[in-house]
């Protein structure tokens, strides 16, 4: 049976750092491990007005971007898939 957990978490907006280490130590602490964890959009930077209005700033290259290499390595150490949204460059 395949294990999801959908993740909803605070963000502080704009600030990426922050957001990431918040959600790491939210997946980290999941017991048992999922298979699938899913993080609401712009899980990264935070969702909202100050975010949208300076998306320049926070937009990411899908493969290459900030959240691209944390959830990376997440997923790596932990060996749970990670979904998450960005804003895209």
């Amino acid at each position: 049976m395949l294990n999801i957990v959908a993740l909803q978490t605070a963000t502080v907006a704009g600030n990426p750092e922050a957001n990431y280490e918040r959600t790491s130590s939210q997946i980290r602490a999941l017991s048992p491990r999922p298979d699938l964890v899913l993080l609401p959009e712009l899980s990264g930077p935070g969702y909202d007005n100050y975010v949208l209005k300076n998306k320049e700033k926070f937009a990411e290259d899908a493969h290459s971007g900030l959240s691209f290499h944390f959830y990376s390595q997440l997923a790596n150490e932990t060996n749970i898939t990670i979904a998450y949204g960005i804003l895209r460059k």
